[in-house]
């Protein structure tokens, strides 16, 4: 599921306070191995590489410069979630969005990683999930419920039917609700999460 940031309205359910949005942020790309190799591009960062010696693994740490973090747009999600998401995705991709990344290590261009990324600790701004961060104005302070509503994507629902009609008689004068019916409604959020709702 994925928020449409431009229709984000925030307000106060009682009408006694008058709430205006200065600034907001909404971040919905979760940290990724290819999205953190794309942030840190041009800088360098050490690989994890193990080497097979006399039959025995040995580690090796590899100093590599991200020329190109090869990191791909989620081209299936930008219809579905809007522009927004679009063009953050091609931001973090960049003019080609080539999928092949580029490394330099001692001097030369590799178009592989050497190894296992290893990155530095993360930041206090990593999003590891969907965030959305405000600057509000309010005419008073105080603490109050307020209330959110915004436009989704990425969601979508479907419902089947069963019905037991009798062996014998006219089935097609009698009304639906006379046989016997059951619905599911099935609601998917994602493409791994399902929910099943009632049974009527």
């Amino acid at each position: 599921m994925h928020l449409e940031p431009d229709s984000v309205v925030l307000r106060d359910p009682s009408g006694q306070r008058n709430l205006q949005i200065l600034e907001q942020n909404y971040r919905a790309d979760p940290v990724s191995q290819e999205l953190l190799l794309s942030l840190f591009e041009g800088k360098m960062i050490d690989f994890e590489s193990y080497q097979n010696v006399n039959g025995q693994g040995r580690r090796e740490i590899i100093k590599g410069k991200i020329i190109r973090s090869g990191y791909v747009p989620h081209y299936a999600a930008m219809g579905r979630y809007g522009s927004q998401y679009a063009m953050n995705q091609m931001a973090y991709a960049g003019s080609d969005g080539a999928g092949q990344p580029i490394i330099e290590v001692d001097g030369q261009l590799r178009f592989s990683l050497p190894g296992q990324p290893l990155f530095p600790a993360l930041g206090d701004d990593t999003v590891l999930q969907p965030i959305l961060t405000w600057l509000i104005q309010a005419d008073k302070p105080g603490k109050f419920d307020a209330e959110l509503g915004y436009i989704t994507g990425g969601m979508s629902w479907h419902a089947d039917y069963n019905l037991v009609a009798p062996e014998k008689g006219d089935t097609g004068s009698r009304r639906l609700g006379e046989h016997g019916q059951s619905k599911w409604q099935v609601i998917r959020e994602r493409e791994n999460q399902t929910h099943g709702r009632g049974r009527q």
